[in-house]
């Protein structure tokens, strides 16, 4: 009976605690624009993420390689590449306004290999970032990044520069 009360009660937290129906499909709508696949290979793709990110001169920090990691661990999850960069001019205004923001900064762009074998390529939506940390006074900022984010997703996954 206390191992019945107690599986009740955990699962009435997680349901407590989980997104709503349509919480969660705008949350996946809003990351389907920030995705996308290319049939470029895996090294194509992030050697023109590199340039991408050097063209305008954007401060690459570090590359996590989640699939080496999971290599050395004796598990296969295919090629994929956390890409963490920025810009401090761009990004300590908003830290400035939530700080908050520190959470999601500098921008990433994660290129892997999915499921089915394709390329793909998934953004920060920093338009959701900035509703979810009421940047009220970035509106300008918010834009500029998301179309620089946008073009240099593209630039990868399509090579034109």
């Amino acid at each position: 009976m206390k191992y019945l009360y107690t599986t009740l009660c955990l699962a009435a937290l997680v349901s407590a605690c989980s997104p709503s129906d349509t919480a969660q499909q705008t949350n996946l709508a809003a990351a389907s624009t920030n995705i996308m696949t290319t049939n470029a290979s895996f090294d194509t793709v992030e050697t023109n993420l590199r340039q991408a990110l050097q063209k305008r001169n954007l401060k690459l920090f570090t590359v996590v390689d989640h699939g080496e990691g999971a290599k050395s661990v004796g598990m296969d999850i295919g090629q994929s590449k956390l890409f963490i960069f920025g810009n401090p001019k761009s990004g300590t205004p908003l830290m400035m306004e939530s700080r908050e923001m520190g959470l999601e900064l500098p921008m990433k762009i994660l290129v892997f290999e999915n499921k089915q074998g394709e390329i793909g390529l998934r953004r920060t939506d920093i338009k959701a970032l900035s509703d979810e940390y009421s940047l009220t006074d970035q509106a300008e900022r918010i834009q500029k990044i998301d179309m620089t984010l946008s073009a240099i997703s593209e630039e990868a996954v399509s090579g034109s520069q």
